[in-house]
């Protein structure tokens, strides 16, 4: 490994646990803290541990609530927008995905949105998201 590689690995690595601290505490607000029951938080198995790098929601209509957080400067995002991403479905055959071969995955893609765990997640920005997710969200299809 190339030394200036080297030194960034060792300062994420030695700094994993403060990390992993500030995910596991913003990631807790949000699912406490998100109420409307029409926002579906990812379900953990007993016994697990999940560490959020994004923490994923499914909502019903996810364009118009990226378009709310845009609009309300909350952080929100598209990730996991396709069962391979990010490729597009241009680039599934690259990958070997064939269109169809995880019909839940395609579905699943088109209500997941994600909200930041990084350590520059403020209380208020926590706050502001929660705010945003609470207020009136079209369901997911898993509601209808």
């Amino acid at each position: 490994m190339v030394p200036h590689v080297r030194r960034r690995v060792e300062r994420m690595y030695n700094g994993l646990d403060a990390v992993t601290a500030h995910a596991d505490h913003v990631s807790r607000r949000y699912r406490n803290e998100i109420t409307n029951v029409n926002v579906i938080h990812p379900v953990q198995m007993a016994g697990s541990r999940a560490v959020y790098v994004r923490y994923p929601l499914r909502v019903g209509d996810k364009a118009a609530m990226l378009a709310a957080a845009k609009a309300a400067n909350v952080e929100l995002a598209d990730w996991y927008s396709t069962p391979v991403h990010p490729l597009d479905q241009t680039g599934w055959g690259t990958v070997g995905y064939l269109t169809g071969s995880c019909p839940e995955a395609e579905k699943r893609c088109k209500e997941v949105v994600t909200l930041p765990t990084h350590r520059s997640t403020s209380p208020r920005d926590i706050e502001c998201a929660v705010s945003l997710l609470n207020r009136k969200v079209a369901p997911c299809a898993q509601h209808l």
